[in-house]
């Protein structure tokens, strides 16, 4: 009875299971089965499917209903088809009118497609613009030329079809004002359509201080120009700013009248400010109202992007004759303002339908045509420049246009059996594309970047205070709407949390640094820096926010390839045989690059027809000889195996498929062609997906002949034998077992989708590293176990295992250790061996270090030297990532050709870091930091002047920054106390004051007995400054948070003060010493930039003084200042970071022997303010030093040798233990790479297993590694080509060519890791960057390798993104390694566990065995006592 109660309780479990798992509800089986269904559709398998797998899982993410609103996927088609309006035509023309409505006119194929509630939002909006771009209808005579008279019809274009529901209010609202002006002449005519724009522009300039006007746009160019000439056009469009207007009046109205004459658009871009409703800012997706709600309600601050285009339109008015009926169109199409957009009054659509005449109707041929043609270019170049709200726009627009789709009422539903059921069908998502979150999110995007530009730059607004409460307001509720709405989003993908968090620092530092209400914009002296700092945080959260928005974009489109093929097939592309990415990456690519590859193409042509040649002289006469091949420019399509060649050069026609034909001349959807099959889908699905490159690839043709010729299978069995090679040997079938086990565990939550993709994504990183162990390429796996140098050779080992160095004992009992380079490595370095301590040179590579230490003998090179009474030694070391080299596997002795994305923008593989420990002894801490300090500085100056040598930055951390500043404002306290203290002494009589009193020593300059208010004052300034500072890391309640003291007595409040300072002081220490001696350089995490002070060069060779002064009080609090130069190595620039560490000794100034060592001072009293950790041991970085000269290591080894033996268990553990706090501290803190860095470090010191430690460090120094070492080498190279207003010596100094090179390598460095699979968790963000690196090679080869302003702000934006792709690659590696190490723990308990069982059972067993021993002694003895008293009786 029990056995059949269990059974049909698991019978349950599994059905439950089953349920919750299929279609019925979260459909992740479905989900996984289409993801491997298109893998193996691929026609070249990834090496690592994990990726692929997790990207088309990590669609469904968004795609539940989930969150607060409503999915508007979960919106019934019958629905979508509802909100379609009803169009009446109006009588006696050709055009309509919304039904039952009174505020929309134009073409019914723009009515159809609007909101009601939209407009009327629309409308009111307009209505709070300066009435200039809102003009009335109304005949204006000119008021210089009475004769001439003008009427203004204005319709709205981008925003129009802003949905309120969903969408909310556009931040870019796009205005065209057709001006008809009746003249006699066509000379006054144009001066009056002049004088127009000029009243428009002034108008709106001078309507509100809040209003900025960019200027006027003459854009040279027609209608027809290809994407060829896009670029060109933009460099010639002319700007015309207000204050050129002015200036130059005659010249603007001689411009505009030429480019009028011309047919050139021209076109006024403004930035409005405008209060509107919060409603309007939330759609579907906002918090802005529930927000308000809870404040009281109340309008909220926008600035809306507005331009309005000019067009001119003449009819002739001669006098007593009436005007003309047609009016002479200039720069515009007939009908352009109808096709794609609307008006808001009848009187104005009415003026601009009746300036056509009865000559040509909307309706006609011709008109469709050209306007169609219109329509497809501007939805092209949107698609090129991903805005995907206009891209939408248009597609629907021009589909409706078509008059077969999206007409049906929807009453009698939507049969998805038919062909035309499935466009009505797909027509619908496109309708709901529209209404997405990810439309949304775009128009926040917008947002974001006009904000930015009023905050910096030219079009920046006036400092007053109304402006800046303004931007204040706006940035703080776009903060609260981001924030909520990136909040809501982390839940369903938790590879957004990275975002999420650089958004979330970036914008509060911002806010915070505009201060409170914008007083700090406000502020003369503080208004630059607070403006560029809130430009910099918009500038990464504009980025950010679009990477979402198009990332959700492409993983609809992968869920629907039916929508991608319909928008695609709107605008005239077949993406079953082109993708609309290749097209828009060669708009953009470099003509230098065409010409190169068209010259490289006809080379290699020359060289087959030689070759041909020279096989047909050998062949007889009779005998059939090859072709030459075609040495044309026109043939350069043509490629080796791909089509034949004829001698009449016939070309075979090209058919359209995928329902795409011509119908008047227009490539468009063809209703008549039957739907695409899987086959084709599939072929737009990974067009959709073509942003990531597959890499390493298993091709099919090579498996099927690789596996006939070894016999395994019948050739019948071929794919599927392939296929089940390919799933076992990435263990394929396992994972995804486990992820369904894990998925249908209890709790079963409503969307498993977020944990599925990490999962593989976790997994796919794993895989990765595995490839790297072995020597494979860390982005594709490419690689094999051993190589053979030449033949006749022994093949050597490749990876961590080729690079292991052989580990010998220096001098016992010194724990020094020798790494030499296994024997027959390379011919890079013959001999390299470097020195340090076991754990520093377990896994080091020495043959690369000791190519740096052979380059960079100045950074290495340890000092002694004297300075009065204090003595220095300094002792340099490789830090950071030197220990763990070995990962990267050993250098190649081969040097390969240099091809686009095989060059290495960092020929080491990682950054150098340079540990420059100084140890002084002297009476006085302030003065040997001072000392110390100055000559950092002036070692600084050395660098830039006598060596090749270029330095970038000083950086100091800033809480010790702001720790040091308490100290001062401390002691100034002090000072007060003791002064007060003395005034009551003298008050009482206890004691006069004379000369050579304590008074005179008072640095506070004010008359004796004054009362000096200013102290406490100035103290409770620096308090409310380090507020962010304190609370910003140490996570609990920060002093200077308190409320202020009681109002009291002076010296009650100065206690008070000195109380909360001290508080303070230990905060900051604490919180700015957190993670030290981890490795690594200051500021090198680009998502920690508000933690650290950067001093750029400039400032530092004109404040030397100030300079020298931070880094003493940096040094006198424990911390280290850290300087990023770039050397020249191997005629290459290389990024190099130098940590000053300082250490400080007391020793009495008549003990100090000239020259005598510092190890010799071990007998006197060494109160060392070097950072180490509790127990007194050695300092952390000392397990990841490696020096390149034993003399140094054991220079070095002799400072701490009164400490102990660093290997000894007690030290091991604790530098263990500190390691794992400083593990724990950086993963809180979302630092993986540092946290990962702990975690290797950790291992070796605690001895782990070789292959462990192997593992790990693999994991840390491939993908985590090569983003990091990419964020440094594009920190370098924004100095070294953005110098373009340098100083002329630097110029000069700088090697041009050296830069050029480095700054192509990156590229093409770049490029291959961010188009990885690796990398492809967030997949707008390989078509922002493979875009922004082709335009930085356009800038670059334009320039001369000099960037401007615009290629400066695309090279930060990639550095952006690596620092945020390292942290998600770091962050599933972290996961990884924190999984594994819970198991072995685990293992660990049971173990212990197991043995503490086992030795209870041996005491009891032995307890048992004692007792039964004890009582057969005794039975014994009884025994043996009974027979003698036997015997004796």
């Amino acid at each position: 009875m029990a056995a059949r109660e269990v059974d049909a309780q698991i019978e349950v479990e599994r059905r439950v299971r089953k349920r919750y798992l299929g279609s019925s509800e979260t459909k992740l089986r479905d989900a996984v089965f289409e993801a491997l269904r298109r893998l193996y559709s691929l026609p070249r398998m990834p090496t690592n499917p994990y990726f692929f797998v997790a990207t088309a899982l990590s669609a469904h993410s968004s795609q539940p209903a989930t969150g607060r609103s409503r999915s508007v996927w979960a919106v019934k088609d019958e629905e979508v088809l509802e909100w379609m309006e009803e169009v009446a035509l109006v009588d006696g023309t050709e055009w309509c009118k919304l039904d039952r409505f009174s505020d929309a006119w134009g073409l019914p194929h723009v009515l159809r497609c609007c909101d009601r509630e939209g407009l009327t939002d629309l409308r009111a909006l307009l209505r709070k613009f300066p009435p200039a771009l809102y003009p009335t209808t109304e005949r204006v005579e000119d008021y210089d030329d009475p004769e001439c008279t003008r009427v203004v019809c204005m319709s709205v274009q981008d925003g129009c079809l802003h949905r309120r529901a969903w969408n909310g209010a556009p931040a870019r609202v796009g205005l065209r004002h057709d001006i008809i002006v009746d003249g006699p002449e066509m000379a006054r005519a144009l001066q009056t359509f002049v004088d127009t724009i000029v009243d428009t522009v002034k108008d709106v300039a001078e309507a509100s201080e809040g209003h900025s006007v960019k200027g006027v746009l003459l854009k040279p160019g027609t209608q027809a120009d290809a994407w060829a000439n896009e670029d060109q056009r933009e460099r010639r469009n002319q700007w015309w700013t207000v204050e050129k207007i002015r200036a130059d009046r005659t010249g603007f109205d001689t411009a505009v009248k030429r480019a009028t004459a011309s047919h050139h658009k021209i076109a006024m871009e403004a930035t409005v400010r405008a209060p509107v409703p919060p409603v309007m800012l939330d759609g579907g997706y906002g918090t802005a109202a529930a927000a308000a709600a809870q404040r009281g309600g109340g309008s909220m601050i926008m600035h809306f992007s507005v331009r309005c285009y000019f067009t001119f339109h003449y009819r002739v008015k001669a006098p007593n004759k009436p005007v003309s009926p047609t009016a002479q169109h200039y720069a515009t199409l007939p009908f352009e303002s109808l096709y794609t957009g609307l008006f808001l009054e009848q009187a104005a659509a009415d003026a601009y339908a009746s300036c056509y005449g009865n000559s040509v109707s909307p309706s006609s041929p011709m008109v469709l045509k050209q306007n169609a043609e219109r329509m497809i270019a501007i939805g092209l170049k949107s698609m090129r420049d991903d805005k995907m709200p206009r891209t939408l726009r248009m597609a629907a627009l021009l589909l409706l246009l078509r008059g077969d789709m999206g007409w049906d009422d929807g009453e009698d539903g939507v049969d998805l059996d038919t062909d035309q059921g499935m466009r009505e069908h797909t027509f619908t998502d496109l309708i709901r594309m529209m209404n997405t979150s990810t439309t949304w999110l775009h128009n926040v995007s917008e947002e974001v970047r006009v904000l930015k530009q009023l905050f910096d730059g030219p079009n920046q607004l006036t400092r007053t205070a109304t402006n800046a409460q303004a931007l204040y307001s706006h940035l703080a509720h776009l903060h609260r709407r981001l924030g909520d709405f990136m909040r809501d989003a982390v839940r369903r993908d938790f590879g957004l949390e990275p975002l999420r968090e650089l958004i979330e620092d970036g914008m509060i530092s911002a806010i915070r640094g505009c201060g409170r209400s914008g007083i700090s914009l406000a502020t003369p002296e503080t208004s630059r820096r607070a403006g560029m700092a809130a430009h910099r945080a918009l500038s990464a959260t504009g980025l950010l926010t679009l990477v979402v928005s198009l990332t959700r974009q492409q993983e609809v489109y992968m869920m629907r390839p039916r929508l991608a093929l319909l928008q695609a097939g709107a605008f005239g592309l077949n993406l079953i045989k082109t993708g609309e990415f290749d097209a828009a990456r060669a708009a953009v690519v470099d003509p230098a690059a065409i010409a190169a590859e068209k010259r490289r193409k006809a080379k290699k042509r020359e060289k087959q027809n030689a070759k041909i040649e020279e096989e047909n002289k050998k062949k007889g006469m009779f005998r059939k000889k090859k072709q030459l091949k075609p040495t044309g420019e026109e043939d350069d399509h043509h490629e080796d195996g791909k089509g034949g060649w004829s001698l009449f050069g016939h070309k075979e026609e090209k058919v359209e498929t995928g329902g795409l034909t011509k119908l008047a001349g227009i490539p468009l959807v063809d209703p008549r062609t039957p739907m695409p099959g899987a086959k084709e889908l599939d072929r737009v699905w990974q067009r959709v997906y073509e942003v990531v490159e597959p890499g390493m690839c298993l091709h099919w043709e090579a498996g099927v002949r690789w596996i006939r010729h070894n016999r395994y299978v019948p050739p019948n069995m071929t794919h599927a034998a392939i296929l089940m090679q390919y799933v076992v040997d990435a263990r394929l079938d396992e994972t995804l077992q486990e992820i369904f086990n894990e998925a249908a565990q209890p709790p079963m939550v409503k969307n498993p989708y977020p944990a599925v993709v990490q999962s593989l994504r976790a997994t796919g990183h794993q895989f990765d590293v595995s490839f790297q162990l072995v020597g494979g390429d860390p982005l594709t796996g490419a690689g094999g176990d051993m190589t053979t140098l030449r033949p006749g050779q022994a093949a050597r080992l490749k990876g961590i295992a080729g690079a292991r160095p052989t580990i010998s004992m220096v001098q016992p009992p010194h724990p020094v250790y020798a790494a030499r380079a296994p024997e027959g490595s390379t011919k890079h370095a013959p001999g390299a061996k470097v020195f340090g301590l076991y754990s520093a040179v377990r896994l080091t590579d020495p043959v690369r270090l000791t190519l740096l230490a052979e380059q960079l003998p100045g950074l290495l090179k340890s000092r002694a030297w004297q300075s009065g009474a204090y003595q220095y030694q300094c002792i340099s070391a490789f830090g950071g990532d030197a220990a763990f080299t070995a990962g990267l596997g050993p250098m190649d002795d081969r040097r390969p050709k240099r091809k686009k994305g095989t060059g290495s923008s960092n020929v080491m593989g990682f950054t150098p870091v340079i540990e420059e420990h100084t140890r002084a002894l002297g009476p006085s801490l302030e003065t040997a930091a001072d000392i110390y300090g100055h000559d950092v500085v002036q070692r600084l100056m050395a660098m830039q002047e006598e060596t090749p040598w270029i330095v970038h930055t000083l950086t100091v951390p800033k809480g010790l920054v702001a720790a040091a500043g308490t100290v001062a404002a401390k002691r100034a306290v002090i000072r007060e106390q003791e002064r007060l203290a003395r005034e009551s002494a003298r008050a009482r009589g206890e004691f006069g004051s004379g000369p050579g009193g304590a008074d005179e020593n008072d640095d506070i300059n004010t008359t004796p007995g004054s009362a000096r208010p200013d102290t406490a004052a100035r103290a409770e300034r620096l308090l409310a400054r380090m507020g962010s500072a304190a609370s910003g890391r140490s996570g609990g309640s920060s002093p200077a948070a308190k409320p202020p003291p009681p109002a009291g007595p002076d010296d009650a409040k100065l206690r008070e003060l000195r109380q909360r300072l001290e508080e303070a002081e230990e905060t900051l220490a604490e919180a700015a010493k957190q993670g030290s001696g981890i490795g690594g350089a200051l500021g090198q995490n680009a998502m920690q930039e508000s933690e650290v002070i950067r001093i750029p060069w400039d400032e530092l060779r004109t404040n030397q003084r100030d300079a020298a002064k931070i880094v003493s009080r940096v040094a006198q609090h424990g911390g280290e200042a850290c300087a990023q130069i770039s050397v020249k190595f191997k005629d290459k620039y290389l990024p190099v970071f130098v940590n000053f560490h300082f250490g400080w000794s007391y020793r009495m100034a008549n003990t100090i022997t000239k020259g005598a060592p510092l190890g010799e001072a071990k007998d006197q009293d060494m109160s060392t303010k070097e950072t180490q950790f509790q127990m007194g041991g050695w300092p952390l970085d000392a397990y990841t030093m490696v020096f390149a000269t034993q003399a140094d290591a054991l220079a070095y080894a002799q400072w701490h040798a009164h400490v102990g033996d660093p290997a000894s268990p007690s030290l091991m553990k604790a530098a263990g233990a500190e390691f794992k706090r400083n593990e724990l501290f950086c993963a809180k803190d979302m630092d993986y790479l540092a946290a990962l860095r702990c975690r290797v470090a950790r291992s070796l010191v605690m001895s782990e297993p070789f292959g462990l430690s192997a593992q790990l460090t693999c994991a840390h120094m491939g993908v985590p590694m090569l983003t990091q070492t990419l964020q440094d080498a594009n920190s370098m190279l924004q100095h070294l080509v953005g110098a373009s207003e340098a100083p002329e010596d630097l110029l000069v100094k700088l090697d041009t060519r050296g830069a050029r090179t480095a700054l192509l390598e990156y590229l093409d460095e770049t490029e291959k890791l961010l188009t990885s699979p690796s990398l492809s968790y967030h997949l707008g963000a390989n078509r922002i960057m493979v875009k922004n690196l082709a335009m930085l090679r356009k800038a670059e080869s334009e320039s001369a390798g000099i960037l401007g302003d615009e290629p400066l702000e695309k090279l930060r934006e990639v550095n952006t993104w690596l620092a945020v792709s390292e942290t998600c690659v770091t962050r599933g590696l972290y996961m990884i390694t924190l999984k594994r190490d819970e198991i072995v723990e685990t293992k660990r308990e049971w173990r212990r566990t197991k043995r503490e069982e086992k030795k209870a059972a041996k005491e009891k067993e032995r307890s048992r065995r004692e007792i039964s021993r004890e009582a057969e002694e005794r039975k014994a003895r009884e025994e043996e006592k009974n027979k003698i008293a036997f015997r004796y009786d």
